[in-house]
């Protein structure tokens, strides 16, 4: 008998960096980015920047800063939600021979409540507290919907026998005979027992829901955490449905680079969605993947690429490819 083979599932992450206590203010920043330039040999007269910002209003200050200090107003590499268009490089590197891009997607703070997520616009009358990226919102809020009715349908309980189970809704189950095509997908292999063959059945079902024993381990990990069990009496799972118990299935039909954000986040969106800011997660993780996409991008114009994250470290090198031409790609 061939013995079976399974090929291990590998999970991509992207790197944890904090914001609290380590952002620089753009004012102090640029003055600092532009002395870093010129100490890596950058000459005042040939610095051409870039930026790729978000299209929002309250990225004027930036342009002006980099005006001010760089003595050139900036290329723009920018798609709205900090996106970064690479095929601007060609026409960025002939306007000038030192060239410096800027990028960021921007998340609003209150420093009143220090939470982020929301901005207050001065241009309307009141107090106006808006969302702070309408592109970013657009994309994670129908996620986060999801997330949120997921978290209110599914039940931990204890019945009278003494067994710990969870029901949820049909439509978050990945069935064998009808999956899901669109939406959130519970992992219950990670929740619930399966007998002997692997297979994972429900103890009961209803027409719209089916109830399973839970794991042992998954029922060590919540009372390791501290839940209390209920016997007979549902209760919503909330904020134990963590981002390793569930992923989404999304069906991509446009080509074009307005959905480029959301192919972006779609495989983090777990982490995004269960996030204390989910705004703020999503940027972080977007500012990071654009970074790996235009390292992937580079051109024959590109000569060094530099990822700063907020305190002017982290530096990395291409080789290079022009002799006097100078890249440095920067994320704030």
């Amino acid at each position: 008998m061939l013995n079976k083979y399974w090929e291990p599932y590998i999970v991509r992450e992207v790197a944890p960096f904090k914001v609290d206590g380590l952002a620089i203010p753009y004012p102090e920043f640029v003055p600092r980015l532009y002395n870093f330039c010129k100490a890596l040999g950058f000459r005042k007269d040939y610095i051409i920047p870039s930026r790729a910002f978000c299209s929002d209003e309250n990225q004027g200050l930036p342009i002006i800063l980099l005006t001010k200090h760089f003595g050139s107003f900036p290329f723009n590499h920018g798609r709205v939600g900090g996106m970064l268009a690479i095929d601007r490089h060609g026409p960025h590197s002939h306007h000038g021979d030192d060239l410096i891009i800027v990028q960021a997607s921007h998340v609003g703070y209150d420093p009143d409540t220090g939470e982020y997520g929301t901005y207050h616009r001065p241009q309307l009358p009141g107090n106006n507290i808006c969302v702070f990226c309408g592109k970013i919102t657009h994309v994670i809020t129908p996620y986060l919907e999801r997330y949120k009715f997921a978290c209110a349908r599914t039940f931990l309980w204890q019945d009278d026998n003494g067994r710990y189970l969870i029901t949820t809704k049909n439509s978050l189950i990945d069935f064998g005979s009808h999956p899901v095509e669109q939406g959130l997908v519970l992992k219950l292999s990670n929740i619930v027992k399966q007998d002997e063959q692997g297979v994972i059945r429900p103890v009961t079902a209803a027409s719209t829901t089916q109830t399973y024993e839970i794991s042992d381990h998954f029922k060590n990990r919540l009372d390791n955490a501290g839940y209390k069990w209920k016997r007979g009496q549902e209760e919503p799972i909330g904020r134990w449905l963590t981002s390793d118990l569930f992923h989404f299935k999304v069906n991509f039909h446009e080509t074009d680079d307005s959905i480029l954000l959301e192919k972006n986040l779609i495989e983090f969106m777990p982490d995004i969605v269960s996030a204390k800011y989910p705004s703020l997660r999503a940027a972080k993780t977007n500012v990071q993947l654009e970074f790996a996409r235009v390292v992937k991008s580079r051109t024959t114009q590109v000569l060094g690429l530099v990822n700063h994250l907020l305190k002017l470290k982290n530096e990395i090198s291409l080789p290079k490819i022009k002799q006097k031409t100078t890249v440095l790609y920067v994320q704030t």
